[in-house]
């Protein structure tokens, strides 16, 4: 019985390394004043973006309101670990919006901080219409960050449930 736990435990925590992180935007400014704020989780060992959460504010350029990202632009074939396509409606018909961030490095489950690249470095920006339409606006600044849930956690966390699986079968 023992064993058994043991190997689940020891098996449960190679898993553990795999669990995707959550990026928050971080001080995401436009060229025109407006602003992105929001998350995204990211699994780099699937390559592999899900909960997709931004929200762009109105700046000064009357091409632009407010509006709300939660969806792969899906026609883009491969998506690179270090920049993210994003569309209002994934079919990108006139007058819908395209949200693109490059990042100066590619996003790991590990963590930290890392700058989205701003014009005209990286270029990140947001689209209306299609991908070579115009009008466009530009993030001039801003980072995402992630902080992953440790492994020691994890490994509690299951150790604590095998424990009181096996109180469980002690008492029947």
């Amino acid at each position: 019985m023992r064993t058994i736990l043991a190997s689940s435990l020891l098996i449960f925590s190679f898993s553990v390394y795999a669990i995707p992180v959550t990026w928050t935007l971080n001080d995401a400014a436009f060229d025109d004043g407006g602003i992105a704020s929001g998350s995204f989780t990211y699994d780099a060992d699937a390559n592999i973006y899900s909960d997709i959460n931004i929200s762009v504010t109105a700046g000064s350029n009357i091409d632009f309101g407010s509006a709300v990202y939660d969806e792969i632009y899906s026609t883009v074939a491969g998506i690179n670990p270090d920049e993210l396509l994003m569309a209002q409606n994934p079919t990108v018909i006139p007058g819908d919006s395209l949200l693109k961030l490059f990042f100066s490095a590619d996003l790991t489950n590990s963590g930290g901080t890392v700058a989205i690249e701003a014009f005209p470095s990286g270029g990140s920006r947001e689209d209306t219409a299609d991908l070579s339409g115009f009008p466009r606006r530009y993030l001039v600044s801003g980072s995402v960050s992630a902080v992953p849930i440790p492994a020691a956690v994890w490994l509690f966390g299951s150790a604590l449930v095998g424990l009181g699986w096996m109180r469980r079968k002690q008492t029947a």
